[in-house]
C-alpha cells in the first residue's frame, strides 16, 4: 500500500476497537477504506470460500481480513503469497558497497537481509497470535513462482482450495499487477471479488496502468472505487 492517508472523503467502517488496535500494533498500510472493501468482498464470499492475498507484510492485512471472515461466520482459510524483498533489494545488482548491503537507512546495525527475516518472522508471530484459531498459510516467494507451482500442483494442502475474495498489494509495476489479476480470475470461484490495492487515479504507479487495461477484460467489473478499485469476477 503506498497511498496511506486519504481517508475521510471515502468510506468506512463504523469504528471498530479490534480493527483500530491491529492497525496501531502490527507493522502494515492498511487503510480504512480497504478495510471497507474488505468488508464488502468477505460478506459476499460463500461460507467456505477461501481468501488469496499478495503481498503480506508483517501481517496486519491477513489478520483483519480473518476478523472480517469470523464476523461475517466464514470458514475459510487465508493463503498469504510473498517473497519477503522489498525497497532495497532489487537493486543490489547496482549498488553492491559493503555501506549499502550492510545497512539499513544508515543504520549500520542493521542489515537488509536481516530485516527482511524480521519482517517474515514478525508476520509469523502476529498472524499466530491474533488468529491462533485460523492461522493462515504463508508461501514464501513471488506471486508468479506460487501460481505456476500451484497449476502443476505441488501443494497438495491446497488441492481443495475455493478462492472467493483477493487482495492483490504485491509488486506494483503493470505487468505484475497484471498477471495477478489474471491468476486470480483463473483459481477463484464465480462472483469473487478482487481488491487491488494502490489503483487510485491519482497515483503514478503501474498497478493504475494495470487497473486500466483489467477494466477491458470481458469477465469481470468494477465494484467500487474507494479509492482503490474492488473488482467482482463476472463469469
Amino acid at each position: 500500500m503506498i497511498q496511506r492517508f486519504l481517508t475521510k472523503e471515502y468510506r468506512q467502517l463504523p469504528k471498530d476497537e479490534f480493527i483500530d488496535r491491529i492497525l496501531c500494533s502490527v507493522a502494515g498500510m492498511t487503510t480504512k477504506n480497504n478495510i471497507y472493501l474488505m468488508d464488502k468482498g468477505i460478506s459476499a464470499m460463500p461460507e467456505n470460500a477461501d481468501i488469496l492475498e499478495i503481498g503480506s507484510f508483517a501481517g496486519q492485512s491477513a489478520i483483519i481480513m480473518n476478523y472480517l471472515m469470523k464476523k461475517h461466520n466464514k470458514k475459510g482459510k487465508i493463503i498469504c503469497i510473498d517473497p519477503y524483498v522489498y525497497e532495497g533489494w532489487f537493486d543490489l545488482q547496482k549498488n553492491t558497497d559493503d555501506e549499502y548491503l550492510n545497512s539499513v537507512g544508515q543504520q549500520t546495525h542493521i542489515t537488509r537481509l536481516n530485516y527482511l527475516h524480521f519482517i517474515h518472522d514478525s508476520f509469523v508471530k502476529n498472524t499466530n497470535f491474533f488468529c491462533s484459531e485460523n492461522v493462515p498459510l504463508l508461501y514464501k516467494m513471488t506471486s508468479n513462482d506460487f501460481f505456476e507451482k500451484f497449476k502443476n500442483k505441488l501443494f497438495p494442502e491446497l488441492l481443495n482450495l475455493n478462492i472467493g475474495f483477493c487482495y492483490i498489494d504485491g509488486e506494483h509495476s503493470k505487468d505484475v499487477a497484471f498477471n495477478d489479476m489474471k491468476n486470480c480470475l483463473n483459481i477463484s470461484i464465480k462472483s469473487t471479488m478482487i481488491l487491488m490495492d494502490d489503483t487510485d487515479t491519482r497515483l503514478n504507479l503501474g498497478s493504475v496502468e494495470a487497473a486500466i487495461e483489467i477494466k477491458k477484460l470481458p469477465n469481470i467489473k468494477v465494484v467500487l472505487s474507494n479509492p482503490n478499485i474492488l473488482f467482482q469476477k463476472v463469469y
